[in-house]
């Protein structure tokens, strides 16, 4: 009689006695299921398993890792990303970077930055699609251990420490961390060393490759202006033979506050909302308009001194 594993091929008297024979290897073909066949087959499985159809078909799909086994990436959904983001945050001991479009910290995220700062951990934060709050530049200019950074054209968000790391679909903004729906993977280094570097030179690339922003202190319009004032300088000031103004200047010699420029510019078309922030649209930029990033300031819009909305 020819043996046969007991996921197919024999009969149940015949796959009742080959599971009391208890021999110690596994049928190659059904051996992902998690319960091995009990005899070494002549004949294999009458019906592959999924993974074997997926590789006849030309399709990859990652091995299921024997028991005892390291696991491998875990997936995140939206309040697993902050779980394992928080604990990221927390376990950082010697480096943490922080690479993220939008940024506006909840008070938790606040709290265990300020911590980090206070152990002198070496923080790194990237930023690039739009320019901050005031409020998130007056808290940032608090912290002496923590560097920010603009990257033009970024749209890739990572957070990573010496250990681990997290790469996700979720900004590090407190709308998205709590409405979004978003997917990640987290990755340990000990489990995962050439995923783990990969994206660790990969986070290192865009520091450099980032322009550093010394952010300035300035209050806080509580009509919820987005920008800065600028002191005036060559390359903006317009009372000084220039025909460009940062958005606060222009808004001053209009007579209107920032926030009501802002929504003027909105409403011609000239500024899009890009998530909480605002982006220059081709409208914009054909009545002149221009996006700056400043050393100092990080950032900025640029408009003719005659434009009028």
């Amino acid at each position: 009689m020819s043996e046969h594993c007991r996921c197919g091929g024999a009969s149940m008297t015949e796959r009742r006695a080959h599971r009391q024979k208890q021999m110690p290897r596994a049928c190659p073909l059904c051996a992902d299921r998690r319960e091995p066949c009990q005899i070494i087959t002549s004949l294999p499985c009458r019906k592959p398993p999924a993974s074997l159809r997926f590789a006849q078909a030309g399709h990859a799909l990652s091995p299921i890792p024997p028991k005892g086994e390291a696991p491998m990436a875990k997936f995140l959904n939206t309040s697993a990303t902050n779980y394992y983001l928080e604990e990221l945050i927390k376990a950082s001991s010697e480096r943490l970077i922080i690479i993220s479009p939008f940024l506006k910290f909840n008070d938790r995220i606040r709290e265990l930055l300020e911590d980090k700062d206070r152990m002198k951990i070496d923080v790194r934060i990237v930023y690039g699609k739009s320019e901050l709050a005031p409020q998130e530049i007056n808290w940032l200019r608090s912290l002496d251990f923590v560097r920010t950074s603009f990257c033009q054209h970024l749209h890739a968000k990572c957070y990573l420490n010496e250990r681990a790391a997290i790469i996700t679909s979720m900004n590090l903004y407190d709308f998205s961390q709590v409405n979004n729906n978003e997917m990640g993977i987290h990755v340990d280094r000990e489990q995962e060393p050439e995923l783990y570097r990969d994206a660790y030179e990969e986070a290192q690339r865009l520091i450099r490759i980032s322009e550093e922003v010394r952010l300035a202190a300035d209050k806080v319009d509580p009509t919820g202006a987005r920008e800065p004032d600028q002191p005036a300088s060559p390359a903006t000031a317009g009372d000084n033979g220039y025909d460009k103004l940062t958005t606060s200047k222009l808004a001053k010699a209009l007579g209107l506050r920032t926030g009501q420029l802002n929504e003027k510019l909105l409403t011609a078309g000239f500024l899009e909302r890009d998530g909480e922030m605002f982006k220059l649209t081709d409208k914009g930029k054909a009545a002149g308009g221009e996006f700056r990033v400043s050393k100092q300031y990080g950032p900025f819009f640029l408009w003719p001194a005659e434009l009028r909305v």
